[in-house]
């Protein structure tokens, strides 16, 4: 049994019960199609790991590592633990697996263990972007952000291309609150992958944070919903944008042109909505925003 398609996936996984191929053929999509679901992996190869592991042959490694993963990211860390006990005895010498056990020890939060594992990783392989990446990682995730910003400028000295770490070290600025440094960081993810919806908006949310140039970010929201019409946050990003630029200009008939069409899209959007009672408020706040422009218009000067 083979699930070829996404449909046959949801279907497979919709089911009550499974059998040991449903199982197995849910983990193996997972993997052929990098697909990141750490519930399904976990509840579908523990299972085949508890019950009959050594039906699987040599995908029986594949499974002790997906599960491994999935686990550690759900924060199971016994069943984290069992997979990589197996894997490391099975495979003493190898250096994915000895990548796997130090992000295992970071996940315990056993750090010291784990940074003397990655720099192992690096004196075997100087050009680890992965190591590099993960020391980063700890920095930050011990609270040592200054450290952090450093360790990754330092990276990127030599990873110029490294699109991960860009983004980790905006993530860094914005943590400090250093939107101006944190905008210019977001950039270099931008050159590299300019449709990003995600990359897209975060760029102008932090250009409208920063609030000296309300006309650039509005490009940028246009731009993400050119990306994705339907994209609520996009369209408010947009709709805010539209409110600050026309306080600086409330007689422009193009500013009101775009305010409207807007707003309408907005009104469009949660119409489709299945959440009654969400769309209500969203919709309430809209009213009440335009009713306060329209107040702050009307006001004597």
């Amino acid at each position: 049994m083979r699930l070829q398609f996404e449909d046959d996936y949801d279907k497979a996984v919709a089911k009550k019960s499974h059998s040991w191929e449903d199982s197995k053929a849910i983990l193996e999509y997972l993997r052929v199609n990098r697909v990141f679901q750490p519930d399904v992996a976990v509840v579908h190869g523990s299972r085949l790991l508890a019950k009959s592991p050594g039906k699987l042959g040599d995908d029986i490694w594949a499974v002790y590592e997906q599960v491994c993963f999935a686990s550690m990211h759900l924060g199971m860390l016994a069943w984290s633990s069992y997979c990589v006990e197996k894997l490391t005895d099975k495979f003493p010498d190898s250096k994915r697996v000895k990548r796997i056990y130090a992000l295992f020890r970071e996940a315990t939060g056993d750090y010291a263990d784990a940074l003397t594992l990655y720099k192992e990783i690096l004196q075997e392989a100087p050009e680890s972007t992965f190591a590099r990446r993960r020391i980063i990682a700890m920095k930050r995730a011990q609270g040592r952000t200054i450290e952090a910003i450093e360790a990754a400028n330092k990276h990127l000295e030599t990873f110029q291309m490294d699109k991960e770490v860009w983004h980790e070290l905006t993530e860094l600025y914005i943590q400090e609150g250093q939107l101006t440094k944190a905008a210019y960081t977001l950039e270099d993810v931008l050159l590299q992958d300019p449709r990003n919806m995600y990359t897209v908006l975060s760029y102008a949310e932090l250009i409208f944070s920063i609030g000296q140039d309300y006309d650039l970010a509005r490009k940028y929201f246009c731009l993400a919903c050119e990306i994705d019409e339907t994209s609520t946050r996009a369209l408010w990003g947009l709709f805010w944008c539209n409110q600050q630029l026309h306080k600086k200009d409330q007689g422009s008939d193009k500013m009101l042109q775009l305010q409207t069409m807007t707003v309408q899209r907005l009104r469009n959007v949660y119409k489709d909505l299945k959440h009654v009672h969400s769309t209500k408020i969203m919709l309430q706040l809209l009213d009440q925003e335009l009713l306060a422009t329209s107040n702050s218009a009307a006001a004597p000067k």
